[in-house]
């Protein structure tokens, strides 16, 4: 899915970054799924299969993610970007 992103306009290659994350890694839906719920794991595949067709439509060029994504975003998957950011800028500094 994250191939997707690639083929987008850059300006909204982040906001399609952070709707696929999000999708996949959903705490809420991770929380809830124990692996002998085979219909409700099945189910998830099926809207994670229907979500990246869409996202795949080239006519579909830019979209908007919540607030609670972006939050989820800044919070989870932005610490890490976060960590090397800063260790780039300490070794040019030292």
């Amino acid at each position: 899915a994250l191939r997707i992103v690639r083929t987008k306009p850059i300006g909204s290659q982040i906001r399609f970054r952070t709707l696929i994350r999000w999708t996949f890694r959903r705490p809420q839906v991770q929380e809830a799924i124990t692996p002998r719920d085979i219909a409700v794991i099945e189910y998830h595949l099926r809207q994670a299969r229907k979500s990246v067709e869409l996202w795949e439509n080239p006519g579909v060029k830019d979209l908007v993610p919540t607030a609670q994504m972006r939050k989820w975003e800044e919070t989870k998957v932005g610490r890490w970007t976060r960590k090397a950011g800063s260790s780039s800028s300490s070794s040019v500094q030292g």
